[in-house]
């Protein structure tokens, strides 16, 4: 699990993490766009882009009985998937693998455009579910796109009638993310500070 990581090697991770961004959203942009989903081009981190994107990676979701190679594993494989004991028991096919792992990122950088004041950062709240992970945070938000990502994926293969994931599944969880800041941040400013104790005491990862 993440959280079993000490601040060194939760910011050595973090680096790690961030320098692969640009290269693993070509691939995934690339992948859409030769294997029947939108085109790079399309995908342009707006609310608009997450319906279609979102068809195209609930038909390219296959389970797996292992998980994926070594060689074929994104970097946080193990830690949410395979040592993970809050994981959904599952394992994916390496396409898979690699369409969450592509798709975290693109719903990070989808996330920095609509929410003000974002980063990516590592989750400093001890308390949280995704503490020491990357994560898309502000004084106001936090939000863990591989949670996003791996936990839509594992519901990918249930039917659109479950609206958790439907059709507009992950573009509702965008606006929700938007009101839900915007609430938040709203509570802060009239209550003069954080109302959320957790966020009090954040660990500095150097």
């Amino acid at each position: 699990m993440f959280a079993t990581l000490d601040k060194k090697n939760a910011r050595a991770f973090f680096d790690l993490y961030m320098n692969r961004k640009e290269p693993v959203l070509a691939e995934f942009k690339a992948r859409s766009e030769t294997t029947g989903g939108p085109k790079a081009s399309a995908l342009n981190y707006s609310i608009e882009s997450l319906t279609p994107l979102w068809a195209w990676l609930r038909k390219n979701a296959p389970f797996a009985t292992e998980p994926p190679t070594l060689e074929l594993r994104p970097p946080w494989y193990g830690f949410e998937l395979i040592t993970n004991p809050h994981n959904p028991g599952f394992h994916l096919t390496p396409m898979a693998a690699a369409n969450a792992d592509g798709f975290a990122y693109y719903w990070g950088e989808t996330l920095l455009r609509y929410i003000p004041d974002t980063k990516w950062d590592i989750d400093p709240f001890p308390k949280d579910w995704s503490y020491c992970k990357p994560v898309i945070l502000s004084d106001f938000f936090v939000n863990d796109p591989l949670i996003l990502s791996t936990g839509m994926i594992a519901g990918s293969n249930r039917d659109f009638s479950d609206n958790r994931y439907g059709p507009d599944a992950i573009a509702n969880k965008l606006s929700s993310s938007i009101e839900n800041e915007k609430r938040y941040r709203k509570m802060c400013e009239d209550a003069g500070g954080h109302v959320d104790p957790r966020v009090r005491k954040p660990t500095i990862f150097k």
